[in-house]
């Protein structure tokens, strides 16, 4: 070959094709910042499409028992064994901390909260912190998925 001939070039991606990449990376950047700055309803109301949605206060009794009252009422609807549900005690440990942190007392009750796609939450509604259990598998949401059962019958 001379010096004057074209060599072969390697593949060469189609501008329109680029195009098209470059302009779903921005409109992705775009649509991520706008949920960030401006929300939607289902972050500001997260209950809103909830299915069941229940309110109970936890109290540490001698021996390592855990009973679990029922709200609005006080009503006893379970107690949980020493050394069982020990996801359910590691959930609640870390929920009890942040208020202690924050200097919040226990007056509040936690909120457990079942969504319309099954989804399985715990709330604080003093610190505004909330759980997705099902992130820690199904074996894990299982104590709290329990409590929304026996909820509303008396133990």
């Amino acid at each position: 070959m001379s010096a004057g001939q074209n060599q072969p070039r390697g593949e060469q991606m189609p501008v329109p094709f680029l195009r098209a990449a470059g302009l779903l990376v921005v409109s992705t950047i775009v649509l991520v910042a706008a949920v960030q700055l401006f929300g939607s309803d289902d972050a500001a109301n997260p209950l809103a499409g909830a299915t069941v949605v229940k309110e109970f206060r936890f109290v540490d009794e001698p021996g390592g028992a855990i009973a679990v009252y029922a709200e609005p009422g006080g009503q006893r609807v379970e107690t949980l064994a020493p050394e069982t549900h020990n996801f359910l005690r590691g959930i609640l440990r870390a929920l009890v901390r942040e208020r202690r942190q924050n200097s919040i007392g226990d007056a509040v009750p936690f909120r457990v909260f079942r969504s319309a796609d099954g989804a399985l939450f715990v709330e604080d509604p003093a610190t505004a912190r909330r759980i997705h259990l099902n992130a820690f598998g199904p074996v894990n949401a299982v104590a709290f998925a329990e409590l929304l059962e026996v909820g509303s019958k008396p133990r």
